[in-house]
């Protein structure tokens, strides 16, 4: 029964790889055992439901059926952080003089710094909702 275990390698990059990014079995993609020939012809490059990213069908000629990978939107996340101030230091002492203005009026001890969040890929929906969590222990 290994004629239902073939196997497609999608590898990533340009050039010569020589690590599949991911490896696709009739099995592990939750297809019956009915699909024998799983691999003998490969398609990609085109864009079958008109999201704007390719996908790959996949021919299973002994069972004469074929298996659409949809392609999904990958992107990858820029963060810069930009400490200001005179000595643009991380470390702050407990029994320091105050240095940072506060909204109230008040100068308390801390550091004034800026964090930008970027993400590039495609397609670049303008409606993506990001949640950014972030801690600062003291």
């Amino acid at each position: 029964k290994q004629w239902y275990q073939r196997r497609v390698a999608i590898t990533a990059g340009d050039g010569i790889v020589t690590t599949p990014s991911q490896i696709f079995t009739p099995t592990k993609l939750g297809i019956l055992d009915s699909l024998r020939g799983f691999g003998w012809s490969i398609a990609g490059g085109k864009d079958m439901d008109d999201n704007g990213i390719s996908d790959v069908l996949i021919g299973s000629y002994k069972s004469q059926h074929a298996v659409l990978l949809r392609g999904i939107p990958i992107i990858d996340v820029l963060i810069t952080i930009t400490i200001y101030g005179d000595d643009a230091t991380t470390e702050l002492d407990p029994l320091g003089e105050p240095t940072l203005d506060v909204p109230n009026g008040k100068k308390v001890q801390g550091i004034n710094l800026q964090a930008c969040f970027e993400y590039i890929g495609a397609p670049a929906d303008s409606a993506a909702v990001a949640t950014v969590n972030f801690e600062i222990k003291l």
